[in-house]
């Protein structure tokens, strides 16, 4: 009997952020995030003082309960939220493994494995929203993502 080996990698074209500088859309930058972490959903929110409140989406959407842009949730149920005031770290390789995350109603209603977000900012510095990818299945290899994006924020620019 054969034995095969999957190895998990990143699929992101190089060319495609080439595309994506040139020619700027949220469609294009949802598609690059997508591929660059491997996951099946992506999309921008807004925080309102209760609500985050999806932007734009795209992905398998129907993977993801049908979600669309205008669904909302209260802050105190989303990732981004904990995300943003420092109790998650930007990029989750394992949502169901993590105490912090597994239990959380989200977790287990969409059936979240991996999870990435970041603030977006206007030009100016204020706070808009944020940029979120999610897949359904664990995703080690954004870890090396999670190392990356760590000395990006440290770097002086």
């Amino acid at each position: 009997m054969e034995t095969t080996t999957t190895t998990t990698s990143l699929r992101m074209d190089p060319g495609h952020l080439g595309d994506v500088a040139r020619e700027p859309s949220i469609d294009s930058v949802l598609t690059a995030v997508r591929e660059l972490l491997g996951m099946e959903l992506s999309y921008t929110s807004r925080m309102d003082e209760t609500y985050q409140v999806l932007e734009a989406v795209g992905g398998d959407r129907a993977a993801f309960g049908d979600v669309a842009a205008g669904a909302s949730l209260p802050h105190d149920l989303t990732y981004c939220s904990r995300i943003l005031n420092g109790r998650l770290p930007n990029i989750m390789t394992d949502v169901r493994a993590d105490e912090r995350t597994a239990s959380m109603p989200i977790t287990e209603m969409l059936g979240i494995g991996a999870f990435a977000s970041v603030p977006l900012r206007f030009s100016d510095g204020t706070f808009y929203g944020t940029l979120c990818a999610a897949s359904h299945s664990a995703k080690p290899s954004a870890g090396v993502l999670a190392i990356r994006s760590s000395r990006l924020r440290r770097a002086r620019w």
